[in-house]
């Protein structure tokens, strides 16, 4: 068989077949300047029989758009991110956009790489939803010719178009709970020390339960921490104890060592999480949260990027709100 088979059509050919310059069936694809009916359908029947399809590369020259923009995300396997994403990607479709996204592993060397890659592929812009990122790359970010979003950020700048989940006011709800439940004593399983989003949510929660009186022990954000952190807190467990941790995967660990301990929830210890993933709904008990809408929070990401790369006044900035989530872990039978 000819290679000549595998050819792509050009617009060339469509004229040929349409009996037509090519600035015809430009005008025609571009929707711009009169085409005669007759033309018109000739163009039209000549594009289905070659089954023409515009050159993308050619109409971004042409447009100085790729309808492209990127996501960087700080580890796509932690359960945050996925629904983020998909809030993003359900919007930039809306908005006729595709999404490329780049999984940065928690690690400055591969986020610049990826950020470079986006902008140098001329992406139309680009969400970044890793805190961690911004604090790394600040300069980096404000000297960006390439459209940014941060996505997910504790605290608003002025400099960067972001979306805030508000993490200090969710964090400073899940301590008011845990007072409202009942419980006297209070500890916090926070994430690492220099990731602001765990120190916000720490100083959120003390905060919310009104006493500096509270316990407090580092992790890595995860199951395993959450489980060593029960192994930290054993001069302070005990009836009475309402535990705190800085996501639900870091909850979820300390609750089921507490309850290898032989400590009974609720009733002797109260755990609440943060984030509001699927695995909450799944333990026994069920595990209170804090819902910063994840979903919601990725849309408006999308929504405030295309205000930037529209540079038509848009809002800059945005906040959604978190829910408090109450379930078994902290509903005590008093």
């Amino acid at each position: 068989m000819s290679t000549e088979n595998f050819k792509h059509p050009t617009i060339s050919d469509v004229a040929a077949l349409a009996g037509v310059s090519t600035a015809t069936v430009s005008r025609v694809l571009g929707h711009s300047g009169y085409v005669s009916g007759t033309a018109r359908a000739r163009i039209e029947a000549a594009i289905a029989e070659l089954d023409y399809r515009p050159s993308s590369v050619a109409q971004s020259l042409k447009q100085r758009r790729t309808n492209l923009v990127g996501v960087i995300v700080r580890d796509i396997h932690h359960p945050y991110y996925p629904t983020l994403v998909h809030g993003i990607e359900t919007q930039a479709q809306e908005y006729g956009y595709s999404m490329i996204l780049c999984n940065g592993m928690n690690d400055i060397d591969r986020e610049t790489k990826y950020f470079d890659y986006l902008a140098s592929r001329s992406a139309d812009g680009i969400i970044i939803a890793s805190g961690s990122f911004m604090q790394r790359h600040y300069d980096y970010l404000c000297q960006s010719r390439t459209p940014v979003v941060i996505s997910n950020v504790d605290t608003y700048d002025a400099k960067i178009p972001s979306i805030s989940s508000e993490a200090r006011e969710g964090a400073r709800l899940a301590g008011k709970h845990l007072v409202e439940a009942g419980y006297e004593k209070f500890a916090y399983i926070c994430g690492p020390k220099d990731l602001s989003t765990a120190i916000v949510r720490r100083d959120g929660f003390i905060e919310g339960v009104g006493t500096s009186d509270v316990t407090v022990v580092y992790g890595e954000s995860d199951v395993a921490s959450g489980e060593r952190a029960i192994e930290e807190l054993k001069s302070v467990l005990g009836p009475g104890l309402g535990i705190a941790a800085t996501n639900d995967q870091t909850a979820i660990g300390a609750m089921q060592a507490a309850q290898r301990l032989g400590y009974r929830v609720p009733d002797d210890i109260g755990f609440i999480g943060f984030d509001n993933i699927d695995t909450g709904q799944f333990t026994s008990p069920r595990l209170s949260t804090i819902d910063n809408n994840r979903h919601l929070v990725g849309m408006k990401s999308m929504q405030v990027l295309k205000n930037v790369i529209d540079k038509k006044g848009g809002p800059l900035h945005d906040a959604v709100r978190p829910v408090l989530v109450v379930r078994g872990s902290t509903q005590r039978y008093r």
